[in-house]
């Protein structure tokens, strides 16, 4: 008999995990206080079993289980040799884990536990079934022996890494004409008003974008234009709220659009009649026969093409763009004399940065378009210079698409993710309102549409951008925040995370200030008689500004933990949120990718938060018999009636693979 088939006769056991569990409560004897359902019976290997029962009787009697004191007592009691030696003692320890997984491996143990009195019971089985009995007394034993098989109760679910309590988008902060607006959206569409509040502010950008300027001090001026990103899961209405708050912004390119025309068409006019002129001087160029002639025709072709080659026809105003490429956008950006916004109710332009459909990442453009800096853009066989680009960007995406702007690479080296002003409201996904839902009053509908639409059309002929000052006390608030982000960024301060560093380092002029940029023009704009939105932006208007970017910064700091967090316990926090949602008992792996699949692109994408949810003792794995009709049985799992608040259980057509 060969060395893998002793192997594999061999019982079901994990030497390695009774050394971890071992070696955990050397460390800390505590760690037996959490082990009440570990025996020695446990342990296959009865070395292991009798330096069990000498920790548990040193820890009874309140005396120190480090390797010495477990010594001492094992030469005490005589069992030393039984232990294995001083050599494996001082080996387990040097393998050793934390103790706080110390339960994370007892669960293997008591797991083969059963397994191993499972065979057993096979074995019982199979002997009464060889012994020539009665086959009706067979099945009646059978059946007495299989109800006394262990059963072994369910373990207290591990907590997953838990995302903190946030704090909720401070609608106050807006203006009344708007937060009030927004609110009435978050209510009838029951959506967080984080979603519309973090839109409403890119409604804004796009509106005083490259039209409104902030002077801080001599050498200090920052633009209004903002980027946003909002994480929701997939079914929480993103794209009506984006039709919602984006309705006045369609309006109003579309009134650019009308306004445009005459002027569009007038060009078309003049380059239909120069491209008619040029085709004659050309026509007459080729008929000329003499030198001179030819020379003054040929001359005559060159001016004709000149002249066409000055007649520019304007393009179509575009205010707002959807999913767009990188190179696209800097197109478009150079065509609209430098402004754009790019609002999405989903993250396919993270895919696009990131280069996910063919091509490299490249995001330079969102670079350059948030810092408002200069952009040169190859179109139309020539190299054009965009001396300030200003770009807004709006955006709604699911949860998973923030580890794939993480996974961009040079994404955090270059700044990309210091730029956006995240937010990550609660999922409310099962949990909204279907009757009594309050309508948006028609009026304050109105009031927005028109607000907006009048706004983005008083600053669009602009062609300089109005510089707006600031008041002494509101520099002087500027100088403060200065001074405390100072300490957030520290080291060991609560913003020295390296991925909030760079964001933290622009808090107080890119979220601050341009916030407050964009609430002194919403509440200024009507304001003829007292100077408008050039009049100087005060401290109140900062303070409300900074109420905005604290909650920015709080979701900032969970933002980046979930770019990091481990892959398999994000799917798993997804799928145990699907399973207490829909109160799932019973379910098989394919049930959980197809509820799941755009989170999970392949089956294969759900293993690792299935198995970690198992392992954490949220579930356990079973095979589902393939039945009368055969085919494949398919993985199966039991949810902890903890979970669900459910009776739980196996049901009758179901295998386990590690019995309960």
């Amino acid at each position: 008999m060969g060395e893998s088939d002793v192997a594999e006769q061999m019982p079901p056991h994990d030497a390695d995990a009774e050394e971890k569990v071992l070696g955990a409560v050397m460390l800390s004897g505590a760690v037996l206080d959490e082990l009440t359902e570990l025996t020695g019976e446990d342990f296959y290997r009865p070395s292991h079993a009798v330096i069990w029962s000498a920790l548990t009787q040193l820890h009874t009697a309140g005396q120190p289980t480090e390797p010495v004191a477990l010594v001492n007592h094992l030469v005490s009691a005589g069992e030393l040799d039984r232990a294995g030696g001083i050599g494996a003692i001082h080996g387990i320890h040097r393998s050793a884990v934390v103790p706080a997984q110390a339960g994370y491996y007892a669960k293997i143990l008591t797991d083969h536990t059963r397994r191993r009195a499972m065979i057993a019971l096979g074995t019982r089985i199979t002997d009464a079934a060889t012994s020539g009995r009665d086959t009706d007394d067979l099945l009646a034993t059978g059946r007495e022996l299989l109800a006394d098989a262990p059963t072994g109760a369910w373990p207290e679910p591990l907590p997953l890494p838990e995302k903190q309590a946030l704090p909720v988008f401070p609608t106050e902060a807006l203006p009344d004409w708007l937060g009030e607006y927004v609110t009435a959206v978050a209510d009838f569409f029951q959506v967080p008003v984080d979603l519309p509040g973090s839109l409403a502010l890119s409604v804004l950008s796009t509106a005083a974008g490259g039209r409104v300027q902030i002077q801080i001090r001599p050498d200090w001026i920052e633009h209004v234009n903002v980027f946003t990103m909002t994480a929701m899961p997939p079914g929480s209405r993103k794209s009506p709220v984006f039709k919602a708050l984006t309705a006045p912004l369609l309006a109003a390119e579309a009134a650019l659009v009308e306004l445009s025309a005459p002027k569009r068409e007038e060009a078309l006019e003049a380059r239909r009649r120069a491209e008619a002129e040029l085709a004659k001087a050309r026509t007459e160029a080729d008929d000329a026969t003499g030198g001179i002639e030819r020379d003054l025709a040929t001359q005559q072709a060159i001016e004709a093409a000149l002249r066409l080659e000055e007649i520019v026809v304007p393009p179509k105003p575009i205010l707002v763009e959807d999913d767009i490429t990188s190179e696209t956008a800097a197109s478009r950006i150079a065509e609209q004399g430098g402004r754009l916004s790019v609002m999405a109710p989903e993250g396919t332009i993270v895919a696009l940065m990131a280069g996910r459909y063919g091509g490299k990442p490249n995001f330079e453009v969102f670079l350059r378009g948030h810092g408002n800096d200069r952009l040169p853009v190859s179109r139309q066989n020539r190299r054009e210079v965009i001396e300030s680009v200003c770009l807004t960007v709006g955006l709604a995406l699911q949860p998973s698409v923030l580890r794939e702007l993480r996974s961009i690479p040079d994404a955090g080296g270059r700044g990309l993710l210091g730029r956006f002003l995240y937010s990550l409201p609660p999922d409310n996904v099962g949990l909204r309102r279907v009757r009594d839902v309050p309508l948006i009053p028609q009026l304050l509908t109105e009031e927005y549409q028109h607000t907006v639409k009048t706004l983005t059309l008083s600053l669009e002929p602009l062609a300089e951008p109005v510089m707006v000052q600031v008041t002494k006390d509101a520099d002087d608030l500027v100088f403060d925040l200065q001074d405390e982000v100072e300490k957030l960024l520290a080291p060991g301060g609560t913003w020295s995370h390296p991925m909030m560093r760079e964001w933290g380092s622009k808090w107080v002029g890119s979220c601050c200030v341009r916030i407050a940029g964009l609430l002194h023009v919403a509440d200024n704009f009507r304001d003829t008689k007292g100077g408008g939105y050039a009049q100087p932006l005060t401290r109140d208007t900062l303070l409300r500004a900074e109420r905005i970017a604290r909650y920015y910064a709080e979701h900032a700091l969970v933002a980046f933990d979930e770019m990091q967090v481990d892959t398999a316990v994000f799917g798993a926090k997804f799928v145990l949120d699907w399973i207490t949602r829909n109160n799932k008992t019973t379910f098989t792996r394919r049930d959980a990718y197809y509820a799941n699949r755009r989170t999970f692109p392949r089956v294969d994408d759900i293993i690792p938060a299935l198995t970690l949810l198992d392992q954490y003792g949220y579930l356990r794995e079973y095979v589902r018999t393939a039945g009368a009709k055969g085919g494949r049985p398919s993985t199966t799992y039991l949810v902890n009636p903890a979970i669900t608040g459910t009776a739980g259980g196996a049901a009758a057509d179901v295998i386990p693979l590690r019995p309960a």
